[in-house]
């Protein structure tokens, strides 16, 4: 098993450590030595009326000779030996935990609590400050944790460059994307995407909240904010308009699994093209193999649907995949508003 990166380096100060001991060791044995090479010179002093060092050798009691120390240059050597030694044993460690470390990959960047958009943003940043504001609402939603906050810093347009095939912005997860009035911040679905602005099909249990926002359609896009599998909506402050493709909708609720909308002081205008279209459709169907699947409780409070086909339509009899008969309830509360100029308000 490899170590971590922290094992390594603890490993690399251990044996540094080591190596430290034994070299004040090793100094400690050199001075001694050097201590009884001066007690040979001065023995050798004291005996110098001898002839030789030989007979001087004879006439004194035999005693054994201490080996003759290192000298300066041999003990710098050395020490310089030892140092890079030393060097090359920490470095090679260092490396070995820096190779273990790439292996391991990096972390992954943790998700902003609170994001940003600004009209000069960019979907290269992460949108953790004003200063690296993104461009797009859907980079904002990505680099956000779930609960989190999208805030718009600036007027524009914020439907960014998704791919998806889905919708422009497509939410996963519990959010609040907010516009706190410093001017129109956009959605616009201009035939792309299979025209549907944003989709909310984040797990069961999630809340999700859309205020401020101008959701258009351009007269080609299809739905404006489709709403799957959430516990609870809220719109608040949003204008939802131009939605006029075929069979198209400002607003719908069509996969109630005991799915709560809340829309207040807002405007949805100017949308549906045929009989089976317009402003807000509330239809919760039976939808096969998932457990729980049932009733919608909707309230719209000081909402205005003007100039579109079908004002509101609320229905408990459409299921799914041909299931008839399954019957969904639908409770619908509409307080202060105005439904005013659609083909229909309320079949």
């Amino acid at each position: 098993m490899l170590a971590s990166p922290a094992c390594a380096r603890d490993i690399a100060l251990g044996v540094l450590d080591r190596l430290s001991r034994r070299q004040r060791s090793a100094e400690r044995e050199q001075r001694q030595g050097t201590k009884l090479n001066l007690l040979n010179r001065t023995l050798k002093a004291a005996i110098a009326p001898c002839d030789t060092w030989v007979s001087c050798r004879r006439a004194a009691p035999a005693r054994e000779m201490t080996p003759r120390p290192p000298s300066r240059r041999s003990e710098v050597e050395g020490r310089i030996a030892m140092t890079k030694s030393v060097t090359k044993s920490a470095l090679s460690l260092i490396t070995f935990g820096a190779v273990l470390a790439l292996l391991q990959g990096t972390p992954a960047q943790a998700l902003n609590t609170k994001s940003y958009v600004s009209n000069t943003g960019s979907d290269a940043n992460d949108c953790s400050s004003v200063a690296l504001a993104c461009a797009g609402l859907q980079h904002a939603h990505d680099q956000t944790s779930p609960g989190g906050e999208v805030s718009v810093v600036s007027p524009g347009d914020y439907s960014g460059l998704n791919s998806s095939v889905a919708a422009r912005l497509i939410i996963q997860k519990s959010i609040h994307i907010t516009n706190d009035g410093v001017g129109e911040a956009s959605i616009r679905t201009p035939g792309l995407n299979l025209g549907i602005a944003i989709l909310i099909q984040p797990s069961l249990g999630a809340i999700v909240s859309v205020r401020g926002l101008v959701i258009d359609g351009v007269g080609v896009g299809l739905i404006g904010i489709d709403i799957m599998t959430p516990s609870a909506v809220h719109i608040q402050n949003c204008v939802v308009r131009n939605f006029q493709s075929f069979r198209g909708w400002g607003v719908t609720l069509l996969h109630g699994i005991n799915t709560q909308l809340f829309i207040s002081d807002s405007i949805i205008f100017n949308n549906g093209s045929d009989a089976f279209s317009g402003g807000i459709q509330i239809a919760p169907v039976n939808i096969p193999n998932i457990s729980g699947s049932s009733d919608a409780k909707v309230v719209l409070d000081r909402v205005h649907l003007e100039n579109n086909v079908i004002g509101v339509l609320v229905d408990g009899q459409i299921s799914r995949e041909g299931q008839q008969g399954v019957t969904k309830s639908a409770y619908v509360i509409i307080r202060d508003s105005v439904v005013s100029g659609n083909g229909l308000a309320m079949p």
